[in-house]
């Protein structure tokens, strides 16, 4: 079981991309790889099933970013739950190997910079009993979100409402067109 949390792009903190860019057909193989002990450590998963990673990253393996070391990828971050205003980074991963040199660091910073560009706010979800990843990412500007279980209700003008719907990822467009509406976060 995951203890999953959120953190949210609060202040834009400058830092090298390099050379990170979109994942090619060519580079499905790898991606496949990487996913793989990306569930078997992260998840915990011993035995991930290969066909269904493959066939989701087939479908899809241009929302990954990599960076590659001498033609090697050695870190991967998933683009993923594109919205209007909000879009996150997932499956975050370099491996073993290659960690502590800033590959991930880069990853993510080039990613929030692309949603940056396109006006949308970057988001994380992370895992609370990773420290060392969670400190990266605080490192480059975000800060984890109000738990759902730690709601703050202000007096004045500014009011929280939290609801339950099923996709929440599709029920937070709609709260963005109300007029009033200043921020919507989507999570469990």
């Amino acid at each position: 079981r995951h203890r999953m949390d959120m953190m949210y792009l609060e202040t834009l903190k400058e830092y090298p991309t390099m050379s990170v860019v979109n994942a090619k057909e060519e580079d499905i193989d790898s991606l496949v790889k990487f996913m793989v002990e990306f569930q078997k450590e992260c998840l915990h998963d011993p035995e991930p099933f290969e066909y269904s990673i493959r066939k989701k990253i087939e479908e899809s393996y241009s929302s990954y970013y990599i960076l590659k070391v001498e033609g090697q990828i050695v870190s991967i971050a998933e683009l993923a739950r594109v919205e209007e205003k909000i879009a996150a980074i997932t499956s975050v991963y370099t491996l073993p190997i290659y960690r502590n040199k800033g590959y991930s660091r880069q990853v993510v910073s080039h990613i929030r910079e692309e949603l940056i560009k396109q006006k949308k706010i970057p988001y994380l979800y992370v895992d609370k009993d990773n420290p060392i990843s969670n400190h990266l990412y605080t490192k480059i500007g975000f800060v984890y979100g109000k738990s759902k279980y730690d709601v703050a209700h202000k007096k004045g003008n500014i009011d929280t409402l939290i609801l339950a719907g099923g996709c929440f990822w599709c029920m937070s467009k709609p709260y963005y067109e109300i007029e009033g509406v200043t921020k919507v976060l989507s999570g469990y």
